[in-house]
């Protein structure tokens, strides 16, 4: 997408500007450039993206959705959404581990992911699990111009939990958890990867995210 290179510029800015309050995934579909994974450039969509973005009729790239309420957005419209969101009061805080016993490049390996839960209100609806990829190498238009080492960010890799998450149910001021496993695939960067992890429902979207990055009981091992 041509004009995506201004949408990344926007989501820096917000990142800057809020810090860790905003979490951003980048969900390449449709008319993303698709390479193969025996490549050193590996192709940045995959089906699960492609679900989202058929499943929300995301036609027209780059567009954007904040916190699930704000239906599909222009990146101009971005920073008004997002200010609006974050004045918001929290019914749940979380926090997110990711571990996995190797860094060992070359090799599929299992991530294990814990959820903690400390909900402010009772809440009823589902938790969602992505792993993004950062400072990922690929091609990318801009304009009129094609850059062949443009640098993506927060590029959306799988989803851990199902297309659309989990259940789960919380009572207030009662601490929860949860545990999840996923498979990391040999071709991604483990340095680079991070977990992100949302509370959902259908009426009140987004009610909290967390994102970390993978912690590693062994140092780097080439395969």
């Amino acid at each position: 997408c041509v004009n995506c290179p201004t949408a990344h510029l926007v989501v820096n800015d917000l990142k800057q500007q809020y810090g860790a309050s905003v979490k951003a995934v980048g969900i390449h579909a449709t008319s993303a450039v698709g390479l193969s994974e025996t490549m050193n450039t590996m192709g940045l969509m995959n089906a699960e993206g492609d679900a989202y973005a058929a499943y929300w009729n995301a036609v027209t790239l780059p567009t954007g959705m904040i916190n699930r309420t704000s239906g599909l957005l222009d990146y101009d419209k971005w920073a008004a959404y997002v200010r609006t969101e974050l004045e918001k009061e929290p019914k749940l805080k979380m926090h997110l581990t990711a571990k996995m016993d190797t860094l060992t490049e070359g090799v599929d390996s299992l991530i294990n992911i814990t959820v903690d839960y400390e909900p402010i209100a009772n809440i009823d609806g589902k938790i969602q699990i992505w792993i993004t990829e950062n400072e990922i190498t690929a091609p990318q238009m801009s304009g009129s111009s094609y850059i062949l080492d443009y640098q993506h960010n927060h590029v959306f890799r799988a989803h851990v939990n199902g297309t659309w998450g989990t259940d789960v149910y919380l009572l207030a001021n009662i601490l929860a958890n949860q545990c999840f496993t996923h498979k990391i695939k040999k071709h991604w960067n483990r340095k680079n990867l991070r977990v992100v992890a949302f509370v959902y429902n259908e009426t009140e979207g987004v009610l909290q995210v967390e994102e970390c990055p993978i912690s590693f009981s062994h140092n780097i091992e080439n395969n």
